[in-house]
């Protein structure tokens, strides 16, 4: 007479623990719904704000080489990999790192040109005038690298520098010195996170747009570039980058 009870009881159970199971599966599947609408959500913000950074690139490198354009300046512009290129010849004697006049004069435009530009897409202190700058949300750089690169020719044994990595270098930094106005305004431009926007690197040979096999190859590779990274914005950062600028 016992035994029935024990089965009603051992049924109702069983039914208990099935509709907690349900119950559990039915929110972890709303939990991921709701993140996977997080994820597209924050996917879509980080494309648009990818995009507003390349057309303010673009934007940016177009107003630099129309600048160049207008003085005849033998320059390149790549604004899909946001970079101005010089080449060599324009700047420096083969195997040396002292401008040449004509270099001087264009680093000096560049620099004036620069001066001008980049304060739009970057934090710059107060007396600073950026009243020209159109408002591009989404359009803030990140830096910008002047690199140095060579052919793969090696320097003579009793040459100044030991190898063509040190005189890409020296060619880098000889190029930001005559970049630098004497008012010190491209130098003291930051970046979103507070640091300064402006570095130099030297590759040396080790990164060819062309073939070394040749003479028109190699003068291809011995070149000045001005790499131009951009961020996207994040909430906060630019507040940040504002009052480290003011330390």
């Amino acid at each position: 007479m016992n035994e029935a009870p024990k089965t009603v009881h051992l049924m109702d159970e069983e039914e208990s623990y099935f509709v907690s199971m349900t119950d559990l599966m039915v929110g972890m599947l709303f939990i991921f719904i709701v993140l996977l609408m997080a994820f597209a959500l924050n996917y879509r913000q980080a494309e648009q704000g990818l995009v507003g950074a390349q057309d303010a690139r673009t934007r940016m490198l177009t107003n630099v080489e129309e600048a160049l354009v207008a003085i005849d300046v033998r320059a390149r512009v790549f604004p899909q990999t946001g970079i101005l290129r010089l080449p060599e010849d324009l700047l420096f004697a083969s195997g040396k790192a002292e401008l040449n006049p004509e270099g001087k004069e264009i680093l000096a435009f560049i620099g004036h040109t620069l001066r001008t530009v980049l304060p739009c897409y970057a934090i710059a202190p107060d007396d600073v005038d950026i009243s020209h700058c159109i408002t591009s949300p989404g359009g803030r750089l990140e830096t910008v690298l002047i690199e140095g690169h060579t052919d793969n020719v090696p320097l003579a044994p009793n040459a100044r520098y030991r190898d063509n990595w040190e005189l890409s270098t020296a060619r880098a930094i000889e190029t930001f010195k005559a970049l630098v106005d004497e008012k010190g305004v491209l130098p003291s431009l930051v970046n979103r996170w507070g640091n300064r926007l402006i570095a130099v690197s030297g590759y040396g040979e080790q990164r060819p747009i062309d073939s070394n096999d040749s003479e028109a190859g190699r003068r291809n590779n011995r070149r000045i570039d001005f790499r131009f990274i951009m961020s996207t914005p994040e909430v906060g950062s630019l507040n940040a980058a504002e009052e480290a600028l003011r330390r």
